[in-house]
């Protein structure tokens, strides 16, 4: 190292073995030897970059994942050009100049975020000689599976205002980007997905200057199937003059009025607040019968005094008029603790429920940094009734229920799939693995990768929210 390193006006420079010990701590490897690991120096950190691109070839559940297109990021912070108008060009006289129509640019920025997993595998279980197989290569192969299919959620739907330690995903971004929200956000109110939608999609893309014909519907299989669904059920076929009871519709390549592409199914696409294992309420014991918290460290219960809820007037609220349950959750970066129930909220026509929720005293570190909000009716005397219904940043002012979030419904995206102007992935470095400290007499190593997403056109991508079952009139 003949660079120097300047602290103020003195300059420093690292003996040889200082030098290799930072070097050995900074680099990664493709292999690690006993040298490595001996006379407390730095571990070496190993590449999982062969195991990454095998585990993604043969995972095809983070379908997003796979085919959005990976780059380079070369910070902490990447920065970036985000383009809201194009400039104009005009026509001029000989020996003059056109007037200047610069284009609206802007530099934004997104921060790399790390996603990880911790691998541990018992040294009995190593050393008995009836288990077959290389015990960490597997155990290493399934935190891979878990870490793709998190990176999968993360990078679609990841908020950094309700958890900071996520990054913000490509709708966050997107509607952040967007010149008119209101005309690429689109509420289906729990309507299923229909041609019209995508034709209306592609419309949207091509009046901001994108590639109508190259788009990608991304979609989770249930709305899919109601979408196949809305299909058969507003349709009438005639086989040799008789009426068709039923039809197979593999409606997948589209090709209608301004929108054409691919329709693409991403199992993580599932309805929101849906956990891996298909749980839609907060998390419950064993026997489903109250809530439970899934962390020692997630932040402390809430109680009446910092939780409670208000009927509002609200002219034109999509709230209806019923009976409800609510639960609500605090959540920090640990996870979330168990729900707290607001029960029989009576609401009219024309009002809201206005939240008033705080952290209830959790201890330095561990407050909770946003509030999910299941809801259900009164009637439905089961706790497993609950359904996710939004969540609110704990630093937020306004925590309302207007109706303009509808429980159990799903999100549904028409990208133009261009990954120079409109969206795309990077990563800082390749996925690695790095030893930890023996504890309970077992292999222990930490699995991270440091990624961010990035929309340079929010314009170019709609987002279909509250897409359900109810059939279009």
């Amino acid at each position: 190292m003949d660079e120097m390193l300047f602290f103020g006006e003195d300059a420093f420079s690292m003996a040889p073995a200082q030098e290799r010990e930072l070097a050995k701590a900074l680099d990664i490897d493709y292999s690690m030897g006993t040298t490595d690991q001996t006379g407390f120096s730095a571990l070496r950190k190993e590449s999982l970059d062969s195991t990454l691109k095998i585990v993604e070839a043969n995972e095809n559940s983070p379908a997003f994942w796979k085919a959005v297109k990976k780059g380079k990021a070369t910070s902490a912070v990447e920065e970036f050009s985000v383009l809201n108008e194009l400039g104009d060009a005009s026509s001029y006289s000989s020996g003059d100049l056109p007037e200047e129509y610069d284009e609206d640019l802007k530099r934004d920025f997104e921060q790399v975020k790390l996603v990880g997993a911790v691998g541990k595998v018992p040294y009995f279980a190593q050393a008995n000689e009836v288990i077959n197989g290389d015990l960490v290569a597997q155990v290493t192969r399934m935190k891979t599976i878990a870490m793709l299919r998190k990176l999968d959620v993360l990078s679609v739907f990841g908020d950094a205002t309700l958890l900071p330690t996520d990054p913000n995903g490509i709708i966050a971004q997107a509607i952040k980007r967007m010149k008119f929200p209101t005309q690429n956000v689109i509420d289906k109110q729990g309507k299923r997905m229909q041609l019209e939608d995508f034709n209306n999609a592609g419309k949207i893309i091509a009046d901001n200057y994108g590639n109508s014909m190259n788009l990608k519907i991304w979609m989770g299989n249930d709305a899919y199937t109601d979408y196949v669904n809305q299909l058969i059920a507003s349709k009438t076929y005639f086989l040799n003059g008789g009426a068709v009871d039923s039809v197979y519709v593999q409606a997948r390549n589209l090709k209608i009025g301004s929108g054409g592409g691919n329709i693409e199914t991403d199992v993580f696409f599932r309805h929101r607040g849906e956990t891996f294992l298909g749980a839609l309420h907060p998390k419950m014991n064993k026997a489903k019968t109250a809530f439970a918290s899934m962390s020692d460290r997630a932040p402390s219960e809430l109680i009446a005094g910092t939780c409670s809820v208000s009927v509002d007037a609200l002219v034109g609220s999509l709230l209806p008029a019923a009976t409800y349950d609510y639960a609500v959750v605090p959540v920090n970066k640990y996870g979330a603790q168990k729900a707290f129930e607001l029960t029989s909220v009576v609401v009219a026509a024309d009002k809201k429920c206005t939240f008033t929720i705080s952290d209830n005293g959790s201890p330095d570190g561990r407050e909770a940094a946003k509030f999910d909000v299941y809801r259900k009716l009164s009637s439905d005397t089961s706790k497993q009734n609950y359904k996710y219904l939004t969540s609110f940043a704990a630093a937020a002012t306004s925590k309302l229920d207007d109706g303009s979030s509808v429980p159990g419904t799903t999100t549904v995206l028409a990208i133009d799939w261009d990954f120079d102007q409109v969206l795309r992935v990077d990563q800082l470095g390749s996925m690695s693995r790095l030893p930890l400290a023996t504890i309970s007499d077992a292999v222990r190593w930490l699995q991270k990768i440091y990624f961010t997403p990035k929309v340079f056109n929010g314009g170019k991508i709609v987002v279909f929210k509250n897409v359900g079952v109810t059939a279009n009139s």
